[in-house]
């Protein structure tokens, strides 16, 4: 059992108050409060000795977009609430036990859009148990 991009989405979407839309892959770029999750690529396969059937976790790498506002505070703040959900936490997602593990100290400004709406990136890996 895998932890998709659309699970993560529909157990991340109902803590973010005000949100407008949380899309997956691709974002629409003229609305403000909305996210996007994007998968990032992982090099952390690390495998159990004894082979896979003994290795108990994987990883999921993903990056959220925080498409927010057009006044930069309050989308810094709102890109730290989201933050903070991940940051330090654990979760069951779609049944699965999940811990997260926070890429960057804080949610990173990539600028404005071409709709001069603010954008932060989070980076995280998330770590599920296989079959729990």
């Amino acid at each position: 059992m895998v932890v998709t991009l659309k699970e993560i989405r529909d157990w991340l979407k109902p803590q973010i108050a005000d949100i407008t839309a949380a899309y997956i892959g691709r974002i629409d770029a003229s609305q403000e409060k909305v996210i996007c999750i994007y998968g990032r690529p992982s090099s952390s396969g690390t495998i159990a000795i004894g082979g896979l059937q003994n290795t108990s976790s994987e990883v999921k790498s993903i990056s959220i977009l925080v498409q927010w506002s057009k006044n930069c505070d309050i989308a810094e703040r709102k890109a730290r609430s989201i933050y903070d959900i991940f940051h330090g936490a654990r979760a069951v997602i779609d049944g699965k036990e999940c811990f997260f593990q926070m890429k960057n100290d804080e949610p990173v400004l990539v600028g404005t859009n071409d709709n001069d709406i603010y954008e932060y990136v989070i980076d995280l890996d998330i770590i599920y148990m296989k079959g729990w």
